[in-house]
């Protein structure tokens, strides 16, 4: 966040009360920025919700699956499109055998106390190195760090609502099982320079001076396909780091302020002779602004 934007939230107001920031925002969106998830790694964040589960609900969500399982939303922020009531429920109860599966061979479901109430539901489209979008839906809790358990995962298919990936919260480690073998293949990956091959399936993001190293989780990832062939798997784990920090997302402006300010930076590019179609650019071109400078990361 530049230092006249830290200056606008000392002093209580939000950042794009602040004119010149709002218009350099908008500047540098109209420019293609993405935010700085997007340029380390091509995963664009771009909305998540915040569910609080009753501890209760969690540790019955297997043993009685009819049951109801009660939430609320805690926060949410960017732009999303919020599952159904039935979806959430399902998904959570999804993650929960994900990790109750992983735990045992017999079912025991005590395992699930190690779940925080907290699930992290979040949005990302992911791109492949021909700019083509992947968008998954990613829910995540956070477990509990006794013993060094890690988060547990599971991924969507935004469009279909097919679960096409999960990992159960390892210990110390991320263990990525990839079920959609045709989404995986179809992704292009990135060069080995942008996004880093994997050595017998397993990628440490040890070093530290690559953008993509320091926005992974700091824990040895396996993948479940084979090397050049699993870097959707590797992007998608990058989304851990999301969580707990709203300003990864894109920042929601009153319209009002947006339309004026896209207005101001159409009339200085094409002049005001062109009114109408500054007019018309205003009003209809989607922005997604990423004030993402000091966003903190989960690792």
């Amino acid at each position: 966040m530049s230092s006249s934007t830290q200056e606008d939230a000392t002093s209580g107001d939000p950042w794009y009360a602040n004119e010149s920031v709002l218009a350099q925002e908008v500047a540098r969106a109209i420019a293609g920025y993405k935010g700085r998830f997007a340029a380390g790694c091509h995963v664009i964040p771009q909305g998540w919700v915040v569910y609080d589960v009753y501890e209760d609900d969690i540790e019955t969500a297997l043993d009685v699956p009819h049951a109801r399982l009660r939430f609320h939303v805690e926060s949410s922020c960017g732009y999303f499109t919020r599952p159904s009531v039935k979806a959430v429920r399902s998904r959570i109860r999804q993650l929960c055998q994900v990790v109750v599966d992983d735990d045992n061979d017999e079912g025991d479901t005590g395992i699930l106390a190690c779940l925080q109430p907290s699930f992290y539901y979040i949005e990302v489209a992911i791109e492949d190195a021909v700019g083509v979008r992947f968008e998954l839906d990613v829910l995540l809790n956070y477990c509990s760090a006794d013993g060094g358990k890690e988060a547990a995962g599971c991924v969507w298919d935004r469009h279909t609502g097919k679960l096409v990936g999960h990992w159960p919260g390892s210990y110390l480690s991320v263990e990525m099982t990839w079920i959609d073998a045709a989404m995986a293949a179809r992704f292009v990956p990135h060069p080995a320079d942008v996004i880093p091959t994997t050595e017998d399936k397993m990628y440490e993001a040890s070093d530290h001076d690559t953008t993509f190293a320091s926005l992974c989780p700091q824990v040895p990832i396996y993948c479940s396909l084979a090397d050049g062939q699993n870097q959707l798997e590797l992007l998608v784990v990058t989304v851990i780091n999301l969580a707990f920090d709203e300003r990864w997302f894109p920042q929601r402006v009153p319209r009002t302020l947006l339309d004026n300010a896209k207005a101001a930076y159409f009339k200085t590019v094409l002049g005001g002779e062109h009114e109408w179609a500054t007019q018309l650019a205003s009003e209809y071109l989607y922005l997604a602004l990423y004030v993402d400078q000091d966003a903190t990361k989960y690792y």
